[in-house]
């Protein structure tokens, strides 16, 4: 893929990928509740090798996820930073890439100040939520 080659020419960047349903649960996108952390009466999530820590990032059919999971994503899309338990964290990202299921791209899409579709994009093509310099250019 595209987005996973761009991943491996930046030193040190870290990828991340999921198919997107509407049966995805946070957890698998942010990662699980730490257990440790729930003993000291704290909701915090080991985001390990997962969304919140990744600089470049592939969610297919992003559309399809719940409501829940979409405000979260939307967060990370436009403030770059993840409420996590009591603290918030500064998300790496540099660029998602979500390529569209259906024209029901929602408020969601058009809540997000960083999306856009490349200006070689057709009625296919993948949206780019992030810092692409053809993406900044087309504004």
């Amino acid at each position: 893929m595209l987005a996973d080659e761009l991943c491996r020419r930046i030193d040190g960047a870290q990828y991340f990928q999921w198919l997107l349903t509407k049966f995805t649960t946070p957890e698998e996108l942010f990662g699980a509740v730490s257990l440790q952390a729930l003993e000291h009466d704290e909701y915090r999530r080991v985001t390990t090798h997962k969304l919140p820590e990744a600089h470049i990032a592939f969610l297919d059919e992003v559309f399809k996820a719940n409501s829940a999971i979409l405000n979260a994503i939307l967060t990370i899309l436009n403030e770059r930073r993840f409420h996590n338990g009591r603290t918030i964290a500064t998300v790496p990202l540099i660029t998602l890439v979500g390529p569209p299921t259906s024209y029901r791209t929602t408020t969601s899409y058009r809540r997000s100040t960083t999306g856009s579709s490349c200006a070689s994009s057709s009625a296919t093509s993948p949206m780019i939520f992030g810092s692409c310099a053809c993406c900044r250019a087309s504004r």
